[in-house]
């Protein structure tokens, strides 16, 4: 497990120093959780406009040395993670070349101690009417080579940030494999882009397929950011519980290959709700979550995600509908 770990402000005030404080509290987990240090790219670009010379590059390696002043350790698996390449990549080369410079400098590190980490992409929302010009855009980006070939030596995972969301899923009386097929046409779309994609992207389809670790949505409640999640908490839960019943559905058709997947957890009290019962309900929410994935994994069954008869993954919310935006995209 990899928990990505937000940074503190520095000197200067932006958030560029690694938190050091949550590494060792993750420590006492045990030694299958990995810590990662959010490296924020709208932070590291103040850190450069204070720092004239300094290139993208040598803000990764100035990361990578904060990390290990705070305890950031690669030989217990620890890494670092870039939170997050802007939608505009798709189509300025400047951002390109930036974030490909950053991520170098961030797998090179001081001294030259290679470390391949993880890069949060943004993503339209699920709720988008129309992804005609996106999915193009992402063609055209999927062949640009020396970008790719970057993220081939530098990045571990590829993790796309499709917040699913639960207006777009959580349909009265819709099948476990209706929602299923439903979230993964927008959970699994970079993949199914690039498998259509041209030869020139080869390179870019088979980073893809090795790394692809899609940033599922558990962030509550949330009427925007995160697409839609202000829904009590039992639903929430069944409806974290159908997006991991969904994707590993999916990855079990690639076998070996399945890759991983990730939450975004960012809870947010809904107004008129007590700070006792949020904590509770918020961890009622951890705990579907936890079993679930439990389960799916243990007995080797996407199905088990969803618990006896489904129930766990048999989420409602009144005027749900499902989108056809994201079909074949």
């Amino acid at each position: 497990y990899f928990i990505s770990i937000p940074p503190t402000t520095g000197g200067n005030g932006t958030y560029t120093v690694p938190n050091p404080d949550q590494v060792a509290r993750l420590r006492k987990i045990g030694s299958n959780f990995h810590a990662m240090a959010e490296i924020r790219v709208t932070a590291w670009q103040e850190w450069l406009g204070s720092n004239p010379g300094k290139t993208w590059f040598d803000a990764g390696v100035e990361a990578r040395r904060r990390m290990a002043t705070a305890g950031y350790d690669p030989a217990r698996g620890d890494t670092w993670a870039v939170n997050e390449f802007p939608l505009e990549i798709l189509s300025d080369a400047q951002v390109q070349a930036n974030m490909r410079e950053l991520v170098r400098g961030l797998a090179t590190g001081p001294g030259g101690s290679p470390v391949q980490g993880l890069v949060y992409a943004v993503t339209p929302e699920q709720a988008t009417s129309d992804v005609g010009s996106y999915a193009e855009q992402l063609k055209r980006f999927l062949e640009i080579e020396p970008f790719w070939q970057e993220m081939s030596r530098s990045v571990r995972f590829w993790s796309q940030e499709v917040f699913a969301d639960a207006k777009s899923c959580c349909v009265g009386g819709a099948t476990a494999e209706e929602r299923s097929t439903r979230l993964n046409d927008y959970l699994q779309h970079p993949l199914a882009i690039a498998a259509a994609s041209a030869d020139s992207a080869s390179t870019a389809r088979s980073f893809l397929h090795r790394t692809d670790t899609p940033l599922a949505n558990a962030a509550w409640s949330w009427t925007t950011a995160f697409g839609f999640t202000a829904i009590p908490a039992e639903q929430m839960g069944r409806f974290v519980a159908a997006q991991i019943g969904a994707i590993r559905s999916f990855q079990e058709t690639r076998g070996a290959d399945a890759g991983g997947f990730g939450f975004a957890w960012a809870p947010l009290r809904p107004d008129g709700l007590g700070e006792t019962a949020f904590v509770r309900q918020s961890g009622e929410i951890l705990t579907r979550m936890a079993k679930s994935i439990d389960a799916a994994l243990r007995q080797g069954d996407p199905a088990a995600a969803c618990g006896p008869g489904g129930s766990w993954c048999a989420c409602s919310v009144p005027g749900a509908a499902f989108t056809n935006a994201w079909v074949g995209s």
